[in-house]
């Protein structure tokens, strides 16, 4: 989980004060990390296109990057939460057609689990997607036609 920096900012205040402010932001890339080595391991289609599906958003990211906050909220909610939803509907409808003790279940359990701070960046500009997204630009290095998952992960984990 990621936490915000709030409770950081405010020298002294007691851990009691800076539990009250803690919002908690599920970590993408630990999500994400689950059905990347699904597709690796087993080549599964909902494990692909889990991966995969999350992409888009860093685009938006970057169009928005350094706007205002009520410009993130703004652009968030027109275009990531529709794919968001999606994504949702998609991992659940998977889900129901699968056995519930696979693999894949198990990752769609632990993303829906997490769902409401997952995207956590739609409603708050302080929170990037990048969290999730930086998984995409810096740990899966192609090579010719093969995707390897670097060593960088493990420490972003």
């Amino acid at each position: 989980m990621l936490w915000t920096a709030q409770r950081h900012c405010r020298r002294g205040a007691r851990d009691d004060d800076a539990l009250a402010e803690a919002t908690a932001a599920a970590c993408w890339a630990h999500v994400l990390r689950k059905f990347y080595d699904l597709k690796e391991a087993h080549k599964t289609p909902i494990a692909t296109e889990a991966v995969e599906c999350p992409a888009p958003l860093y685009g938006i990211d970057e169009e928005i990057r350094g706007r205002s906050p009520d410009e993130h909220r703004e652009v968030r909610d027109a275009r990531s939460r529709p794919l968001l939803a999606s994504m949702y509907e998609g991992l659940e409808a998977s889900l129901a057609k699968l056995s519930k003790k696979s693999d894949t279940s198990a990752a769609i359990r632990y993303a829906l689990a997490r769902w409401d701070t997952l995207i956590r960046f739609c409603d708050d500009a302080r929170y990037a997607s990048s969290a999730m997204l930086d998984f995409f630009r810096t740990n899966i290095v192609t090579t010719s036609s093969t995707s390897i998952l670097t060593g960088g992960i493990k420490t972003a984990l």
